[in-house]
């Protein structure tokens, strides 16, 4: 694993994005609980990405109204824009190095299981190790568990995909 730690946030995010489409596009019933927990989830990995040019703003802000839409309602043309708004800032994301809102890094910090999220054995335990002070360690074990639960409700058994994407150069 290289140290670009500038990358992290931005791959967990692609990676979640990814995971979200396929759900969207592949899972035919969704329930309320999980429809509103993908919406959330969405717009919580939005307000990570640095929008700094107009044509990136206006494709997270068109990702947000749309997952907002997907959480209040259970028709699937909200769901059908949600996958063409994602596609569109994912297609995005790819052709440019976003990086991550520098006001946001401290609450990621605090979320090193969504980061590792479908690394290797080695590169988690290098990130966590990096990431999570020694005396905050006892704490890893419930949050595990608690992100487990988050995961599954979000991905469910779908076949969402588990791959990390390659940065932009």
């Amino acid at each position: 694993m290289d140290n670009n730690w500038a990358g992290l946030v931005p791959r967990a995010v692609r990676r979640d994005l990814e995971r979200a489409r396929y759900v969207l596009a592949h899972d035919q019933r969704l329930t309320a609980e999980r429809r509103e927990a993908l919406a959330g989830h969405v717009r919580w990995m939005l307000r990570l990405v640095a929008t700094g040019d107009a044509q990136l703003a206006a494709a997270v802000r068109r990702t947000a109204e749309a997952a907002s839409a997907v959480g209040a309602c259970h028709e699937g043309t909200p769901r059908r824009d949600a996958v063409v708004a994602i596609t569109e800032l994912c297609d995005l994301l790819d052709r440019r190095r976003v990086v991550a809102a520098t006001a946001a890094l401290p609450t990621v910090a605090r979320q090193v299981h969504w980061l590792v999220d479908g690394m290797s054995a080695a590169d988690c335990e290098h990130i966590t190790r990096a990431l999570v002070p020694s005396r905050r360690k006892p704490l890893l074990r419930p949050l595990a568990v608690a992100y487990r639960r988050r995961k599954q409700l979000l991905w469910g058994t779908s076949h969402a995909p588990d791959v990390l994407p390659a940065l932009a150069g």
